[in-house]
């Protein structure tokens, strides 16, 4: 007991005195995980002392008794305590999970002195590393089924004539780079070819989250295989900006290959840079210029997944073979960059570096579930083959999925591309090609929309499909492509439109386009009202085609619920405004067409030889051949020998034949009497025009044979240029005709139709400059070079303004074609013109209808007809603009001033009994004015409450446009 006598009594039991200095305990060693923080320290504290720790590495605090320790420190730390009497230490043993820590800027020389096996310096086997900066590899190294542990922001850096091989050995012994947390991001690892450095990624790696991957930098060499890359931002890229350092054996070694790699993400994901996997592969600037005969870069065997990107290739010949594309949705996001998209699973831009036969050749491959397969844009030599391409029409997919498309491909002159035995099953859209001077599309299957049960073909969803889409429109004048273009002996089912070519002289030969789409229940988007796309066998588009051998045919017991060929809208072969300048013209030859709504048709200008031969029409429920919108082909056959095309097996609700707004009476069928060669026609076939007529009288059968006849030249034409036969069809040299002024088929809004032919005789030989300086044309073509026409094909740099709707659309459509083409974003007002206009008919209002058409298709947008394009039924529905033929210099139609202020006039003949309005509209479609016109020719309208701005005006009747363009008000 002790006692205090100011302060009582305290009572102490059991008392013990130890010594603190032989007790003292500053904690456990720890094993320290470098990515890690852990706490150190006693686990007892005495209230009063102070606490220090040296070394103070790493710690959050070292002047506490329990401080974090994190990152990658290691070794003896002390602890000491101090009271009142004296000081105490202890030590702790903080030891990390890894063999090494490299600091920033360490060399492989130096790791190797560490850690190299006894037996082989170079190696270091089963190790794991943190590189807290730059590892930087100057010697020869490799690396077996190690792990590297980056910290953020870490690089591998291989240069000095550095070689690292890095290699795992079976699937429980793997190679793995990584980083410290799941959710940080390292650098990657650059292989410096100038410095001489080279890589190679062997079996059994995993490679994570880093930003850059392996970037093998000007034109090292590499070898990439069997490695498993999860969450990067690019997996392997090949850039070379300078020199090529390649493989001392390159001739027979790869210089790059990538093989049996994995590619992908455990989602969508973003770091702290905001990056996304945008592409797992780059190859950009591979080089043969200076020696055509080593090899490319190979990619093959590899799988990637629309998480972790897809291929990009920049001005390189590279191999990309059997690789799997899996995934790539439309869902995903819409990647920074241009271009980066998650939708896409291999883009290649650039030019070839080389025109020898080294190419790009992709062939093999699959591609499931990908919105879009493959993009090509620029000058290259390919080799597409064997791929398979299959889409879904889910939501996943949706509408504008598309397999290939290929654009500004136009330079070389050996070698053409070749696009052969593909598989294509349902995409919305299978092949695009737009600007291309060489192509051959050979042997490939489309099934664009397949069926659950082959017995049926009730699934008709995929109403806009088109499967293979050529347009020329904007190839260079200098780069002909005189038969250069061959689509053939492809195999198509289940398309609305099987082939359209466009502005393009295309081959197209032994292709079946079978059981067609006729689900016409589509529309497009916007203010604007349009018709649903048409279905289409072959569509031939201002463009000479030869078009023989092929099969278009609809099995009729396959369609359960309704008829595929009850409406004219279902077309077996449309050839429109094929007219040229040049010597050469269509052949449309020896095609089986079979239940169709319309089995032929031809739609506006042809030569006069147009050559139409054995052609087998079967059961087509309304027409078998239609002329169409001022339709002329000159005669078919010739006087005394028959065409022997054959009408066969027909229940016809229409006719056999039939002209619609076209004079017949220019078009003689030659034909052997009775069935099938001579069709049964009537004064009553057609719609506001005459007859077709024919001549079954003396005709000896047709000597050709069903084989591919030679090219036919304007000048051996069928039936000479002076003849006029028999029973009233003559030849008319279209372009000199044209030059004059209207031509005599031209019975139908003849001024209109004269515009239009103006229009494309100047693109025609705006696109043949030898032509366009022939002195024949000299005057013509001075007349248009300060037009609004003139001054799109780039033969002036100035132009009028415009004087009527034809002038007015191409100038704006032109506008927004500068837009696109600098990939400037279009503005809403931008988007409803482009809209506005390719809903419109060319034939009433121009080539900047085609031309608007090509622009959305090219921006994956639909395209629809307008009404003047689709054939007429009721023959007794009579159009207003139906007049006679007036001279072409009279204007029947102008409207003035614009801009107008309070008052605008409009010049138009209102007959009697017709009823017809003046409108305006908005860019957003609100219509704001509507005026019925008097019967008379000048009509005045008061704009006193309408505000400033663009509007567009429109002439109509209860049934169609009469005339539209633009109107611009001040005030």
């Amino acid at each position: 007991m002790i006692r205090n006598s100011s302060q009582g009594s305290i009572y102490v039991d059991n008392l013990s005195i130890v010594s603190i200095n032989s007790s003292f305990d500053a904690g456990s060693d720890i094993l320290l995980n470098v990515c890690d923080s852990a706490v150190i320290g006693p686990s007892c504290v005495l209230p009063g002392a102070t606490y220090s720790w040296t070394p103070i590495n790493g710690l959050s605090n070292p002047n506490v008794p329990n401080p974090l320790i994190g990152g990658a420190n290691s070794g003896i730390y002390t602890l000491s305590m101090t009271t009142a009497c004296s000081t105490y230490t202890d030590q702790v043993s903080v030891n990390l999970n890894v063999d090494e820590v490299i600091p920033d800027g360490q060399t492989s020389t130096w790791l190797q002195s560490l850690h190299g096996s006894s037996h082989n310096p170079e190696k270091i086997s089963g190790k794991n590393f943190l590189v807290e900066g730059e590892f930087i590899i100057n010697s020869v190294v490799e690396m077996a089924w190690c792990e590297l542990i980056m910290a953020e922001g870490a690089k591998i850096t291989i240069a000095g004539g550095g070689k690292l091989y890095f290699h795992g050995g079976n699937p429980t012994t793997r190679a793995m780079i990584r980083p410290c947390q799941p959710d940080k991001f390292w650098d990657g690892i650059y292989v410096s070819g100038s410095a001489g450095g080279h890589a190679d990624f062997g079996a059994h790696t995993v490679i994570r989250n880093s930003i850059n991957g392996i970037v093998f930098e000007d034109g090292s060499f590499g070898h990439v295989g069997n490695v498993k890359f999860v969450n990067n931002g690019t997996s392997v890229t090949f850039k070379n900006y300078s020199t090529m350092y390649p493989h001392p054996n390159r001739i027979n070694y790869w210089p790059l290959d990538v093989t049996s790699c994995e590619f992908s993400a455990n989602s969508y994901f973003t770091d702290e840079f905001g990056y996304l996997p945008t592409y797992a592969v780059k190859v950009i600037n591979y080089n043969l210029g200076f020696n055509d005969s080593y090899k490319v870069p190979l990619i093959k065997w590899n799988t990637f997944n629309g998480t972790g990107g897809g291929l990009y290739i920049e001005n390189s010949n590279v191999k990309v073979q059997s690789n799997g594309f899996h995934g790539f949705y439309k869902t995903g996001p819409n990647l920074p960059g241009n271009p980066s998209r998650s939708d896409l699973a291999i883009r290649v831009k650039g030019s070839q570096t080389v025109s020898g036969s080294k190419g790009l050749t992709i062939n093999s491959n699959t591609f499931n579930n990908c919105y879009f397969g493959i993009e090509t844009e620029d000058h290259f030599f390919y080799e597409i083959r064997n791929n398979t391409f299959n889409g879904t029409l889910s939501s996943e997919i949706g509408a504008g999925s598309r397999a290939i498309k290929m654009s500004s491909n136009y330079a070389f002159d050996l070698f053409g591309n070749t696009i052969e035995d593909n598989t294509v099953k349902d995409y919305n859209k299978g092949f695009e090609f737009y600007t291309m001077r060489r192509l051959n599309v050979n042997n490939n299957e489309f099934d664009m929309e397949e069926q659950l049960d082959t017995t049926t073909y009730n699934r008709r969803t995929n109403a806009i499909s088109k499967a293979i889409y050529l347009n020329n429109f904007d190839l260079p004048s200098v780069f002909n492509n005189s038969q250069l273009l061959q689509i053939n002996d492809n195999i198509i089912e289940h398309s609305k439109v099987g082939i359209e070519v466009a502005f393009s002289e295309v081959r197209i030969r032994r292709n079946a386009v079978l059981n067609m789409n006729d689900n016409m229940s589509s529309t497009c988007d916007g203010p604007f009202s349009c018709t649903p796309p048409s279905p289409f066998g072959i569509r031939s588009v201002n463009s000479i085609s030869f078009i023989e051998e092929n099969e278009i045919s609809n099995e009729l017991n396959l369609y359960s619920n309704n008829m595929p060929y009850n409406s004219t809208d279902l077309v077996g072969i449309s050839s429109e405004n094929s007219s040229s300048p040049t010597n050469l013209m269509s052949l449309i030859n020896c095609n089986k067409i079979e239940n169709m709504g319309i089995g032929m048709r031809f739609v506006g200008s042809h030569s006069a030889s147009t050559v139409v031969e054995k052609n087998d029409l079967v059961a087509h429920f309304h027409y078998g051949f239609v002329l169409k919108n001022n339709g002329f082909i000159g005669n078919v056959g010739s006087d005394g020998v028959a065409a022997d095309n054959r009408w066969m097996n027909g229940y016809y609700a229409g006719s056999h034949t039939f002209a619609d707004n076209s004079n017949g009476a220019l078009c003689t069928l030659f034909v052997q009497g009775g069935s099938p060669y001579e069709p049964p026609i009537l004064i009553q076939h057609q719609n506001n025009g005459v007859p077709i007529v024919k001549d079954q009288f003396g005709n000896s059968p047709s000597s050709r044979s069903c084989t591919t006849p030679l090219f036919q030249e304007n000048s051996k034409p069928k039936q000479p240029q002076q003849n006029v036969s028999k029973s009233g069809g003559s030849s008319l040299n279209w372009g000199q005709q044209i030059k004059k002024g209207k031509m005599p088929y031209m019975v139908h809004a003849a001024d209109s139709a004269l515009m239009l032919d103006r229009q494309l005789l100047y693109y025609h030989l705006s696109k043949d400059t030898a032509l366009l300086n022939n002195n024949k044309w000299k005057s013509f073509a001075d007349s248009m070079k300060l037009t609004p026409m003139g001054r799109s094909m780039r033969q002036s740099q100035s132009s009028r303004s415009a004087i009527n709707n034809f002038e007015a659309n191409l100038i704006s459509i032109d506008s927004i074609a500068t837009k696109i083409d600098n990939k400037d974003t279009l503005s809403r007002t931008d988007s409803l013109e482009l809209r506005r206009v390719a809903d419109l008919c060319p034939y009433y209002d121009g080539i900047a209808v085609y031309k608007a058409r090509y622009l959305l298709h090219k921006l994956n947008l639909t395209v629809v007809l307008n009404d003047c394009e689709r054939t007429q039924v009721d023959t007794l529905q009579k159009y207003i603009r139906l007049k006679s033929v007036k001279d072409t210099s009279e204007v029947s139609f102008s409207l003035y001033p614009n801009p107008s202020q309070e008052w605008v006039t409009v010049e138009y003949t209102v007959e009697e009994n017709q009823e017809i309005f003046f409108e305006l509209y908005d860019v957003l479609g609100k219509r704001h004015f509507k005026e019925q016109m008097k019967n008379a020719k000048n009509h005045r309208f008061n704009l006193e409450g309408m505000h400033q701005g663009m509007y567009f005006y429109r002439l109509v009747n209860n049934e169609n446009i009469l005339e539209s363009g633009k109107l611009l008000i001040r005030k």
